[in-house]
């Protein structure tokens, strides 16, 4: 499955994407800080400042699931830019 963390930097976001990892799921994150997962290679990784940019709607495409794990994140405002 192509599965999107958002806040994946947090314990069980990284916990989640690790044994996702593990299963053979393919992994993608949202972060302020997208450097900061090494350990995925850079095509499933994105810059997201939730609130403040909007998210790449290319990078969320074809997905089969999306785990939200970011703390307090005003979605609905970033959602409602143009869709394609």
């Amino acid at each position: 499955m192509k599965i999107l963390i958002t806040g994946a930097t947090g314990l069980i976001g990284q916990a989640l994407a690790t044994e996702l990892l593990k299963n053979g799921d393919e992994v993608k994150v949202v972060s302020r800080n997208p450097k900061s997962f090494s350990f995925l290679p850079p095509s499933h990784t994105s810059a997201w400042d939730v609130g403040h940019t909007p998210i790449d709607l290319k990078f969320i495409e074809n997905l089969d699931a999306i785990v939200h794990l970011m703390p307090l994140a005003p979605v609905r405002k970033v959602f409602r830019s143009k869709t394609p």
